[in-house]
């Protein structure tokens, strides 16, 4: 039944991209694991020439990994604000039994997650759960309720968004490489039911299934979650977020290289000692030279490489966004905007460290 209604969403989409010219994309050469962060940061940074580049390189040599990673992007850069897109894109995802789009169809899906408005709630919602221990110190005994009881936490209205997030992940069971400790009860099934019934819309519910069968994450569960809350959104303004300098390095944005690729992982690592202001501010917050590292990755994702083009202006996701960019592991929020200050500072060297290291 669900495949049927997939088939016909897919259908519609063929024929829309079939009516529309293909861009004439110049081929680009490059590693596809820097494709994948490519693509990714372009549909983020609405910057469809770029994410076409990268996301046809993907699409020829690694077509399941292609619509994996703009499966995750769905979930974790555009969210559900526009949810006939979020079907579009997983209904023309490989289906069982059918026949995979063509370049046209996914080129055209690429077009219209660039020129979206965006929202990252979802995956803010996962961090916060993580690393804000206002949010944990409630939870520390989930692991020790019955699922009944567990559920209530998704169910119930008293636990905030944050923590219902967190509840939905340690009862699903989706792996977490030991970030958050599951619930021995754990099933996913029954997770899905929750969430279906709280949705009371069959499309977030498949929405729920197909996300999760294409990415293995626990990213399209949130997303459907946070669209139970039943927010009034209305018409949706979006603004761009500050960007720091664009330079080209190796031909590429410089906003390609982050701690997801080996240049920017280099480059992060010689950073810690080589520019002055970070490494005087990394000196006295964390006790080993990987939680420097750790610190330091973490604040240059949010100041370079998170950056939305479209950001919808929703107070509620707004408000949380301003919570993660002041939260993570050694990055306290009393001191977090000092290593931003310091990334500024010492923008144009660590840019000089990058070209060096793709030289």
């Amino acid at each position: 039944m669900i495949n049927a209604f997939l088939h016909g969403v897919r259908q519609q989409v063929v024929t829309e991209a079939m009516a529309s010219p293909l861009p004439d994309t110049p081929y680009l050469r490059i590693d596809t694991h820097i494709a994948a962060s490519l693509m990714q940061k372009a549909i983020r940074r609405s910057e469809t020439v770029w994410a076409l580049k990268a996301g046809q390189r993907l699409f020829d040599v690694q077509p399941a990994r292609f619509w994996r990673r703009v499966s995750i992007t769905l979930v974790e850069d555009v969210g559900l604000l526009d949810k006939q897109l979020a079907l579009d894109v997983l209904a023309c995802a490989p289906l069982r039994g059918a026949s995979p789009v063509c370049w046209s169809v996914a080129a055209h899906l690429i077009g219209r997650l660039c020129d979206a408005p965006k929202t990252q709630v979802a995956n803010n919602l996962l961090h916060l759960g993580l690393y804000d221990l206002g949010e944990a110190e409630p939870m520390v005994d989930f692991d020790l309720l019955p699922f009944a009881e567990a559920e209530c936490w998704i169910t119930g209205s008293a636990a905030t968004t944050v923590q219902r997030a967190k509840a939905v992940w340690q009862l699903s069971g989706i792996a977490s490489s030991g970030q958050v400790v599951q619930h021995p009860e754990a099933d996913r099934e029954r997770v899905l039911s929750i969430l279906s019934g709280l949705a009371g819309d069959p499309v977030l519910e498949i929405i729920a299934r197909e996300g999760l069968r294409l990415t293995g994450h626990v990213l399209p569960l949130i997303s459907v979650l946070e669209e139970t809350g039943n927010q009034e959104k209305g018409d949706v303004t979006a603004t761009a977020d500050p960007m720091p300098l664009e330079e080209r390095i190796g031909g590429l944005p410089s906003w390609t290289l982050d701690q997801y690729t080996w240049p920017g992982k280099s480059a992060l690592r010689r950073a810690r000692t080589e520019c002055p202001a970070i490494a005087a501010d990394l000196e006295g917050r964390a006790a080993t030279a990987e939680q420097r590292f750790r610190a330091l990755a973490d604040a240059h994702f949010e100041f370079e490489s998170a950056n939305l083009a479209r950001r919808a202006q929703i107070p509620a996701h707004t408000a949380l966004w301003r919570r993660v960019q002041a939260l993570g592991p050694h990055r306290l929020p009393e001191n977090a905007a000092a290593l931003y200050e310091a990334l500024r500072a010492d923008w144009a060297q660590f840019q000089e460290i990058r070209r060096d290291i793709w030289r």
